[in-house]
Order: C-alpha cells, then structure tokens, then sequence
C-alpha cells in the first residue's frame, strides 16, 4: 500500500507539473533541445569560418606556440606530441594523435616547427568546439524568444483550457513511463536478501503491480 501511495503521488506530480507547464510548451521545451543540437551541427562551420577570420584565431596560435615552445620539446613533430602527451595527461589523446595523422599536409604549408603546427591544430581543435558551442547558445536564445510568444499565445481563454488538459495528459503519461522504467529493477531487487522490506511492499500493492504486469516498456523489449 506504501509503495502505490508512493507511485500515485509521482505520477500525480509529474502530471501537475506539466499541467501548469501546459501541453504546448512542454512538447516544445523537450523537442527545443534536439533542435538546438541537430541546427548546431548543421551550422557551426559557418561560425567557426567566422571565428576563424577574426584575431581570436591567430592570438590562440600563437598563444600555443609559445606555450609548446616553452616545454622544450624535440623538433620532431612525432617526438614533440610523445612528450607533450607526457606533459599534459590523457585527455589529450586523440587530439596528439590527430597531429601526427597531418603532418605530411601541415609540412606541405611550409610549417616545419613543431610548437607552431601544434599551436594550428590545438587552436583548430578549441575554435571548433567553440564554434558549436556559440552556435547552440544562439540556437536556444532564438528557441527561447519563440517559447515567450507561444506563452503568450497559450494563455488565450480557449487554448490555455486544452493546453493544461492537454499537459496534464502528457504529465500522467510521463509518469507512468519513468514508473515503467523502475519496474523493469523490480526482479532485481526482490531477488536481494537485502531488500526483503522492498518486497514486502511490491507484495502488498495494487498499482504497483498492475504497472509491473502491465509493462509496455518490457513488452516490447522481449519482442526484441
């Protein structure tokens, strides 16, 4: 009986919750991040373009140059990235890697210090991932301000009745979704000695145990 009381009220907050959110602006907050990542990806190459032709680029080389230039590495590209690996840890793995894989096309612009041509890649490394960066902010300011109007629009007589019934709905539903997900630990956990309180409980429920045995989650994993 614990359990279900437990159970109902999740269930119930969740649906309040987004009762109040409203029907509308809870689909959009939840489909806005997939949008900000999917634009993101599509356009951070036209940021990084951009960052690339402003002086942020060219102070961030040369601001790693002299950093590298600093450690006394050998003037070996492939020995240089050994022992700046040594120098700064494991996470920069894959970007040392990434070094030594263009190095016959960096030599190939005539860079042939070893401090300078990881300064370029290091720099192209961090004004890419700033780039996305910038480009997802924008995304979701601009998702943001659409968010405001559709508040705005929502709170029409009319259409603020059906979006909280219609953010209720969806509430309950996700409430009983993430109670689906718990259930699927249940044969786990009964089967812990030390959680005979647990089962106690499972055992004594009504609801609880209807979405146990009535699992859509579990239905369609065993399709599987």
């Amino acid at each position: 009986m614990i359990l279900d009381i437990i159970v109902v009220l999740f269930i119930l907050m969740l649906g309040l919750i987004y009762e109040k959110k409203g029907f509308v602006i809870a689909v959009f907050e939840f489909a806005s991040i997939f949008v900000a990542l999917i634009v993101a990806f599509l356009l951070w190459p036209f940021m990084a373009v951009i960052l690339k032709s402003t002086p942020i680029d060219e102070h961030m080389i040369s601001g790693i140059a002299s950093f590298v230039s600093e450690l006394n590495l050998s003037d070996s590209l492939q020995v240089a990235t050994q022992q700046l690996f040594e120098t700064v840890g494991t996470l920069s793995v894959s970007l040392l890697e990434e070094t030594v894989d263009k190095v016959n096309m960096q030599l190939s612009l005539g860079i042939l210090n070893s401090a300078e041509y990881i300064g370029i890649v290091v720099s192209d490394f961090v004004i890419n991932a700033l780039a996305f960066f910038l480009t997802f902010i924008i995304i979701k300011l601009f998702l943001y301000i659409l968010r405001v109007i559709l508040s705005t629009l929502t709170q029409l007589p009319l259409i603020k009745s059906v979006n909280r019934l219609g953010g209720l709905g969806l509430g309950l539903m996700l409430g009983a979704f993430w109670v689906w997900i718990f259930c699927l630990m249940i044969p786990f956990i009964i089967t812990n000695p030390a959680t005979e309180w647990f089962t106690e409980m499972f055992e004594s429920s009504v609801i609880t145990k209807w979405l146990y045995e009535n699992n859509l989650i579990a239905t369609y994993l065993s399709t599987l």
